[in-house]
């Protein structure tokens, strides 16, 4: 499956939706564009929904992910690897990088890699660091 494209951070965003009738009913096909701020070329993505509001909920999406450069519905551990190192900047390679790269990897991800960003919170980092805690616990007897 291809990773469908992003629009690039603040760009203005053209929306298209229009219902269409066949067979099987009523679908919607919804079309965002942008002009790159780069290339100056036109881009776009295009999808069918069964419904107007599936379709408008994929067009704030994309909307969103144009205002702040982050896709909301992409996994955490998605939004980890596309930032690669650059997590860990500021951080002091000599004493603290290791004990954070391990904690990102054995603790944050595993528990919450596979949540969409956007329903990342104060309530579902505290219910994580509860389970790590109490599995701590366990084993000071």
């Amino acid at each position: 499956m291809t990773k469908e494209p992003m629009p690039p951070l603040g760009v203005r965003l053209t929306v298209d939706v229009q219902a269409r009738e066949g067979a099987r009913g009523t679908t919607y096909y919804a079309r965002v564009r942008w002009t790159h701020p780069v290339t100056h070329h036109r881009e776009g993505v295009k999808r069918m929904h069964g419904s107007l509001e599936e379709a408008r909920a994929w067009v704030e999406r994309l909307e969103g992910a144009a205002r702040t450069g982050v896709d909301p519905g992409q996994p955490l551990a998605d939004y980890v690897a596309q930032l690669g190192d650059r997590w860990a900047r500021g951080i002091d390679p000599t004493s603290t990088l290791d004990p954070y790269s391990a904690g990102l990897r054995k603790r944050v991800l595993p528990a919450l890699g596979h949540l969409p960003v956007s329903m990342m919170s104060a309530g579902s980092i505290d219910r994580a660091i509860d389970q790590w805690e109490s599995g701590v616990r366990s084993f000071d007897g």
